[in-house]
């Protein structure tokens, strides 16, 4: 079966914006560069189920994360077991 031709078709514009475009409208981010912004364009994108831990209390820092859509839990454990 051939593919129909849409060669009289406009082309057509990504439905999900690009990571730099995304990056653009984080408010602290919102003042860096158009450099410093592509190279933070390098970052990996990651979707999430609903509960997923991103890190643990206690652990070293080695990444960033910048919450593009939806919510994020922060709760932290005193030493007596509590949240």
């Amino acid at each position: 079966m051939q593919s129909p031709d849409n060669s009289h078709l406009p082309s057509a514009s990504p439905l999900i914006p690009e990571p730099i475009d995304l990056l653009r409208n984080v408010p602290i981010l919102a003042s860096l560069d158009e450099e410093c912004l592509r190279s933070l364009n390098e970052a990996a994108r990651i979707d999430l189920p609903p509960g997923q831990v991103v890190v643990h209390q206690g652990e070293a820092c080695r990444v960033y994360w910048i919450l593009l859509l939806g919510t994020l839990r922060i709760s932290n454990v005193s030493p007596d077991g509590h949240e």
